[in-house]
């Protein structure tokens, strides 16, 4: 799904499957450790002057206007959202112990590029939700602006364009190391002024 047709109540029931899933997840560990019923309070936020039913949320409405050209946003908190949500996503308490003391060696370095990498392909794998539209229009986006070339997920996320009809629109592509297409950052500009 295109971000641009995305509405509002759409991103709503999008929160609340989020909210749900990493909730559920959370319960049973809490189950398996208390033997007792655990409840996470969903607890709503002020997030850039939105009111929000819980914190993250707040973060998908940042990147939700971005994809959408309503905000300005660094690229680099795009993808610091996009590894959060990642993280959010995959959660495993062994895996944040060790997460955890390798930031405490290396000073909060960020997360390496071939994190990013498994983030955006976990992201992927959400496809058709709404959330992974959000999520890859809005890296499609910084990507756009930093004049790297947009993955064929990004592209249709960010414009609805999808890889058979970019040639069409004259939306020049290339092959990446693994063989997908990627598009020319310029071009897709091009096209999406012309959406907007």
């Amino acid at each position: 799904m295109v971000v641009l047709s995305m509405t509002l109540a759409e991103l709503d029931r999008e929160w609340q499957w989020l909210f749900e899933t990493v909730t559920s997840s959370l319960d049973v560990a809490a189950k398996l450790l208390t033997e007792n019923e655990a409840v996470v309070p969903c607890i709503p936020r002020i997030v850039a002057g939105k009111s929000v039913p819980y914190s993250f949320a707040g973060k998908i409405r940042l990147l939700f206007e971005y994809a959408r050209g309503q905000k300005v946003l660094s690229p680099g908190l795009v993808r610091e959202i996009t590894l959060e949500f990642h993280r959010l996503m995959t959660w495993n308490a062994l895996a944040e112990l060790a997460l955890n003391s390798s930031e405490d060696e290396d000073d909060g370095d960020n997360l390496s590029d071939e994190q990013y990498h498994l983030a955006i392909g976990m992201i992927e794998s959400l496809l058709p939700r709404k959330i992974a539209s959000i999520f890859l229009a809005a890296n499609g986006r910084a990507d756009m602006e930093q004049k790297r070339w947009l993955s064929a997920c990004e592209l249709e996320a960010l414009t609805g364009i999808s890889p058979e009809s970019a040639k069409q629109m004259n939306i020049s592509s290339r092959t990446d190391k693994a063989g997908k297409p990627e598009f020319d950052p310029d071009d897709v500009r091009g096209a999406l002024s012309t959406m907007v």
